[in-house]
């Protein structure tokens, strides 16, 4: 409806923004309500930077669980067992989460000494296989999945179209620190910048950091 409202000109130019799994979900109901539209984009953040920014030496998802298993398999190991056929998709999605917040191997080390027992064993583990990791990618003039995106506020940026746009960032449940920077950039460059998020009064169910982050985004830049 708020497309709709935008109007259907082809000089008029929207930009939807969703997690990638619910991408084509959000096309086909554009479509629906639109019948076809010539004037409105739709992209998860990071088909946005692959779409602006090609990367020949960007590693795809199972190519980095591939390098994780590499080092896995060398690895001198505390509390992790090398041999479980999970344990290298399983780090690969941690270190990609903890990259996306921007933790360290050195601040997971620095955690690691202040526990002790199993915890400190993982956590020491983690810090070795992430660093590790980061070791390889660099060395091999590398990216993957998660520093690529270190790209998009600068994509953003360069982006002569979004200065024209009316951008629609809809349904997430959380912006990792990545995200915040880049939305802060694509906030001020676009025309305007509508967000369409799900929040709630039941602190047991609803956490609601998203809808205060662009809140208090919105009242620093107002």
């Amino acid at each position: 409806d708020l497309i709709k409202e935008k109007g259907k000109g082809i000089e008029k130019k929207n930009v939807v923004f969703c997690e990638e799994k619910v991408s084509l979900m959000a096309e086909r109901a554009i479509c629906r309500e639109m019948g076809g539209s010539f004037n409105t984009e739709v992209y998860s953040f990071g088909n946005f930077l692959r779409a602006k920014k090609p990367m020949q030496n960007l590693l795809t998802k199972e190519g980095s669980a591939m390098a994780v298993k590499n080092i896995l398999s060398t690895a001198t190991l505390k509390c992790f067992k090398a041999s479980k056929l999970s344990l290298a998709p399983t780090l690969y999605e941690l270190i990609m989460q903890l990259k996306s917040a921007r933790v360290t191997p050195e601040n997971i080390d620095y955690a690691s000494s202040a526990v002790s027992g199993v915890l400190k064993n993982k956590l020491e583990d983690l810090a070795k296989v992430y660093s590790d990791y980061e070791r390889f990618v660099f060395e091999r003039g590398l990216e993957d999945q998660s520093s690529a995106l270190n790209y998009l506020p600068e994509v953003i940026e360069n982006e002569d179209g979004i200065s024209m746009a009316d951008v629609f960032i809809v349904g997430f449940t959380g912006f990792t620190a990545q995200l915040r920077t880049a939305i802060e950039v694509l906030a001020k460059k676009a025309k305007s910048v509508t967000f369409i998020l799900c929040e709630g009064q039941n602190p047991m169910i609803f956490v609601n950091e998203t809808a205060e982050f662009v809140r208090s985004f919105c009242l620093k830049n107002s």
